[in-house]
């Protein structure tokens, strides 16, 4: 009888170690499934991200080059109103001077 004993301890000591083993990886399988949904998940807002931050590059860039327009624009403008008489003449177009030299008429109207 001692041996049917023994046997049965070991078959459930055996049978114990497994059910234990069986708990121990499914809990190991859940928890990566859990980690996994997790990553997935932070992953698709991070694309979200990457992405919303592609559009504002490009519009930034968009910016930039419109900025490098209008800075091109306003040099070609200096350089044309630095000369003098381009200066003399728009001081008499639009604030009315006259040089030294000459006589200003005015009208009655």
């Amino acid at each position: 009888m001692s041996r049917r004993r023994d046997s049965r301890k070991r078959s459930r000591g055996r049978a114990r170690k497994r059910r234990q083993s069986r708990t121990t990886v499914r809990l190991i399988i859940f928890f990566v499934l859990i980690l996994s949904a997790a990553l997935l998940v932070k992953g698709f807002f991070l694309n979200r991200k990457i992405d919303a931050n592609d559009a504002r590059a490009r519009s930034l860039e968009a910016e930039i080059e419109a900025e490098k327009e209008r800075t091109d624009h306003i040099k070609a403008q200096r350089d044309t109103i630095s000369s003098n008489e381009v200066i003399s003449q728009l001081a008499k177009d639009k604030l009315g001077l006259v040089e030294s030299d000459e006589i200003l008429f005015k009208s009655e109207d």
